[in-house]
């Protein structure tokens, strides 16, 4: 389905740069040309301690004390990333071949992802929103990374309205962002907002149908992925100011959690192996290996979809066989930012059988299965 190009077991892939791309070993942050041949150390983090180092070299151990770092941004300045591990937020400066903890301002979550706005009077800026688990629907803010490095609550939602924010995306032509957020009934809802957070309304509030982690507006449409474990997913489109109705344009293999700006002539994302919805956290919870109703096959992959929606399936992995809460969903990510060479498509895989805790160069190869 694929020609691997290079591959890099215990490294993830965290944002490209001018030529190559990011990668972290733990909290050591290296660089690498795209075809991943010998990373050169750039800094460590120091957030790991190293009996932590030690239990690390057991790819189960690592996965339950969650020791990958992650999400990263690019940010306007060249050579210079976002970052963070854990609820600490560092400014990684590639030339400098340093790392400092971007701000003291507290933050009560790490997001699931941040977003380099480039319109408007806050372009440079980078914006986030909490990403936890938060059942009783506690007020969730979303804050903004200044150009300057000053962190701010740039909006929050009240008590009882979402769970938490899944992303931020900004409007092709700086109309404006959409907000996605979940996870349940109304929790569930694509919002519109203004470019500085004065006015942020739902745009579509569909329960699961609206249950979205990546989302891209292009000429005034809107295409995601939807994100649940109860329902069968789609990819959707609508119309970007809200009008007419919601399309699903073909059903998806799990949910889609995670999706890739790395190419700019196709849409790139990929689908996620997730357990069933639990109503409140329980220990017992924690050992489930019951993959949810909604997620009709045990495999994670990676769809490319042009603009007329002919999608083909590039990569797939199937979910290994241990507790999804406790060490991880079967996942696929992808850095952030936009690759130098967009023939290569760059993955990371957690609890994928065969493929764990790996990063991939890939290419696609002619004989990707085609789905509608």
């Amino acid at each position: 389905m694929i020609e691997t190009i290079g591959s890099k077991k215990g490294y993830k892939p965290l944002v490209y740069t001018k030529g190559g791309i990011v990668l972290s070993y733990l909290d050591d942050i290296f660089i690498s040309d795209l075809e991943l041949r010998e990373p050169s150390y750039i800094c460590s983090l120091g957030v790991v301690p190293y009996w932590a180092k030690l239990a690390a070299r057991f790819t189960l151990l690592r996965r339950l004390l969650r020791l990958d770092a992650g999400p990263a941004c690019p940010l306007i300045e060249e050579n210079k990333f976002l970052v963070f591990f854990n609820n600490k937020l560092f400014l990684v400066d590639v030339i400098k071949r340093n790392a400092t903890i971007n701000d003291r301002y507290t933050i009560n979550s790490r997001p699931l992802s941040m977003t380099l706005l480039r319109n408007g009077e806050n372009s440079g800026g980078v914006v986030f929103g909490e990403y936890e688990f938060n059942h009783n629907c506690n007020p969730v803010n979303i804050y903004i990374r200044r150009v300057s490095g000053e962190i701010a609550v740039a909006y929050s939602f009240g008590n009882g309205e979402i769970n938490h924010v899944h992303s931020i995306v900004e409007d092709d032509e700086g109309a404006g962002l959409y907000i996605l957020t979940g996870d349940f009934n109304d929790a569930a809802t694509i919002w519109k907002s203004d470019a500085n957070f004065k006015v942020v309304a739902p745009l579509w509030r569909a329960n699961q149908l609206t249950r979205a982690c990546w989302a891209a507006v292009k000429s005034g449409t809107i295409v995601y992925g939807t994100d649940t474990q109860s329902e069968v997913n789609y990819l959707c489109s609508a119309s970007a100011d809200g009008s007419g109705e919601i399309i699903k344009k073909f059903p998806i293999v799990g949910s889609s959690i995670y999706w890739s700006t790395a190419h700019r002539s196709v849409l790139i994302f990929s689908t996620a192996v997730e357990p069933e919805a639990i109503e409140k956290w329980s220990t017992l919870a924690l050992f489930s290996t019951r993959i949810a109703k909604g997620i009709i096959s045990d495999f994670a992959c990676v769809y490319v979809v042009s603009d007329d929606f002919h999608a083909e399936i590039v990569f797939r992995g199937r979910k290994d066989c241990w507790p999804f809460r406790l060490f991880q969903f079967g996942t696929i990510q992808f850095p952030a930012g936009v690759s130098s060479d967009e023939s290569l498509i760059h993955i990371y895989c957690t609890g994928l059988v065969g493929h764990d805790l790996t990063t991939y160069a890939v290419r696609r190869a002619s004989n990707a299965s085609r789905v509608r």
